[in-house]
C-alpha cells in the first residue's frame, strides 16, 4: 500500500473521479482520522426489503387475527377489521424495526471499517498537519495515482507501507 500526502482537497475529488470504482479500495484520511469521502456504495438492501414486506404482512395478519378471531368487539355495526386502520399501524411498526436494523448495521459497519485500517496508516494520519490529506492507495493503483498527481504539478509525499 502506498501513502500519498498532499494539501489540495479538490485534488482528492479529481482522484476519486479518475479512479472511478477503483477509488472504493482507497482510504482517505485527515489528521483526525476522519474518512473524507465515503467509499461505500449506496446499495438496495434486498434483505431489508424482504424483511419489511414479511413484517408488514405479518402485522396485518396479527391485527386481523386479534380483531376478528381472538377478540371480536361488535360496535354499532362497524366491521371488526378494516384496512384503513390496519395499514398505518403496520407501516409505522415496519419502519420502526427496519430503522432499528439500519441503525445497528451503521454502527457495526463503522466500527469494523475503522478496525480494518492498518495501524501504520493510522499512525501516519496522526502525524499529518491540519491541512494535509492522506490517501492510502493499493499497490495496483499506485501508478495511476502518481500520474494524476504529476499532471497537476502539486507537491506530494509518497511512502510505501507494508502490513
Amino acid at each position: 500500500m502506498y501513502l500519498f500526502v498532499f494539501k489540495d482537497i479538490k485534488l482528492l475529488e479529481e482522484i476519486c473521479r479518475i479512479l472511478g470504482k477503483k477509488s472504493r479500495e482507497c482510504l482517505y484520511l485527515s489528521k483526525n482520522e476522519v474518512v473524507l469521502k465515503p467509499v461505500l456504495p449506496k446499495m438496495f438492501s434486498r434483505f431489508l426489503f424482504v424483511f419489511g414486506s414479511i413484517l408488514f404482512c405479518f402485522l396485518i395478519g396479527i391485527q386481523y387475527f386479534i380483531s376478528v378471531v381472538d377478540y371480536p368487539q361488535p360496535m354499532s355495526g362497524k366491521p371488526n377489521f378494516h384496512l384503513v386502520v390496519a395499514i398505518p399501524f403496520a407501516f409505522e411498526v415496519t419502519l420502526l424495526f427496519v430503522g432499528i436494523i439500519l441503525f445497528i448495521r451503521f454502527f457495526l459497519v463503522s466500527f469494523s471499517f475503522m478496525s480494518t485500517i492498518p495501524k501504520s496508516v493510522q499512525n501516519e494520519a496522526k502525524n499529518l498537519s491540519d491541512d494535509d490529506v492522506l490517501v492510502a492507495v493499493p499497490d495496483e493503483y499506485c501508478l495511476v495515482a502518481i500520474q494524476i498527481l504529476d499532471n497537476y504539478g502539486l507537491h506530494y509525499v509518497t511512502k510505501k507501507v507494508i502490513d
